[in-house]
């Protein structure tokens, strides 16, 4: 930085030409590109967001890998999985190295402390006070409670591992289940793989499988009931990984991380 402006690294500037350092001029402020893109914003809680120009050569099924940079974060030393990416939409990924800090009975516990607790305001909500909640609302919660009940079982199954998948959601486990994902091999039953969506595209034979992903928050009772139930029938030995909580960037950001947007540097790089 100097005298308020961001002057980006000269290799990014020569990997980059259409970022000249006029764009990242007034950090306080929003900035747009000559095609009218935010390239700098900050959040209500004061954090700089960088954005940028689109890096034609993400996409999903690769993998990011966090740079020397990264520090002091769940980030340091990640590496993640690109599950979906559009510049107009933001990119959803999980990070795949990194376990879960606690045991599976402590996590299980406290997901069912924070079960109990959900059904505790359900029912006073339902109760003679319940003021303006509407239906909707109740039927909400409702359906989060149920689904988290769901979530618990399938973290216990043997054939799954629980990994932390990246800060959106993770605190909210076993609720929040539209922030949780499942990694699986499955390509049957017909409903399971049609509500899935491919992750990482291989050859598809047993030794090089396909890798599918599930948005849990987005599944039927049904499909729940078919996915509990092929897991624990599987003899196949593989696994299937469920990530807690999410890495999710706005349009453009994960763009700005990689061309060093905050000054620090490019914060990624990837292996395609």
């Amino acid at each position: 930085f100097g005298e308020g402006r961001y002057i980006p690294e000269q290799t990014l500037i020569d990997s980059f030409p259409d970022d000249v350092s006029s764009h990242y001029a007034h950090l306080d402020s929003v900035e747009s590109n000559e095609k009218g893109q935010p390239l700098l914003r900050i959040t209500d809680f004061g954090r700089l967001i960088a954005h940028g120009a689109s890096v034609p050569v993400i996409r999903k099924g690769m993998f990011l890998v966090a740079t020397a940079g990264v520090r002091g974060d769940l980030f340091t030393k990640a590496a993640i999985l690109v599950l979906e990416h559009r510049d107009s939409s933001g990119t959803l990924g999980v990070i795949i190295n990194k376990k879960m800090l606690h045991t599976y009975p402590k996590l299980a516990q406290a997901g069912r402390l924070a079960i109990d607790q959900a059904e505790t305001t359900l029912a006073e909500m339902q109760g003679p006070k319940r003021g303006q909640v509407t239906e909707a609302q109740l039927g909400a919660i409702a359906k989060e409670i149920t689904v988290g009940r769901q979530m618990l079982k399938l973290m216990q199954l043997p054939a799954v591992d629980v990994r932390i998948g990246g800060p959106v959601g993770l605190e909210q486990f076993p609720l929040g289940a539209e922030h949780h994902m499942l990694l699986h091999r499955f390509t049957e039953p017909k409903d399971l793989r049609k509500t899935s969506k491919l992750a990482v595209s291989a050859s598809g034979s047993p030794d090089s499988p396909d890798l599918f992903f599930l948005r849990l928050g987005e599944l039927k009772k049904q499909i729940w009931e078919i996915l509990l139930k092929k897991i624990e029938s599987d003899k196949s030995g593989a696994h299937s990984i469920l990530f807690v909580g999410n890495s999710a960037w706005g349009p453009l950001q994960l763009a700005g991380e990689i061309r060093g947007g905050l000054g620090e540097g490019s914060s990624w790089g990837w292996i395609p």
